[in-house]
């Protein structure tokens, strides 16, 4: 699974287009494909966060047309350009600066991330 960041926003928007099987997405988008070393799957080769993942679970929502795909993430990939997180093993969010997906066609940049102390225990 490639981790969208905001230099790859046009190419993930182009990967949306409804295409046949056979059309490879990458060469669409204009993207190099890499080779992946845990699982059967390529991956963006500069995108800076790569996670690696099998299938543990595939989840039929009922009767809506969606179905929940959980993975198991069995390698990962950082690119020396991001930062972790002082004290921690979590890329600083904003040297990855991630996109998300919304609905339709919209998307979602970082903004502010503020950093909150978790509360005490409730005993």
């Amino acid at each position: 699974m490639n981790v969208v960041s905001e230099s790859h926003l046009e190419a993930m928007n182009t990967t949306s287009v409804e295409a046949p099987p056979d059309v490879d997405e990458f060469i669409v988008a204009g993207l190099e494909a890499a080779t992946s070393d845990r699982v059967d799957a390529p991956f963006v080769a500069d995108c800076p966060a790569i996670l690696e993942c099998t299938l543990y679970r595939v989840v039929d929502l009922g009767d809506v047309p969606n179905t929940l795909v959980i993975g198991e993430v069995v390698g990962v990939r950082l690119s020396p350009d991001l930062t972790l997180a002082p004290g921690t093993m979590s890329v600083d969010a904003d040297s990855l600066r991630p996109v998300g997906r919304l609905a339709g066609s919209l998307y979602t940049l970082l903004g502010e991330t503020p950093s909150l102390s978790r509360p005490d225990p409730v005993a």
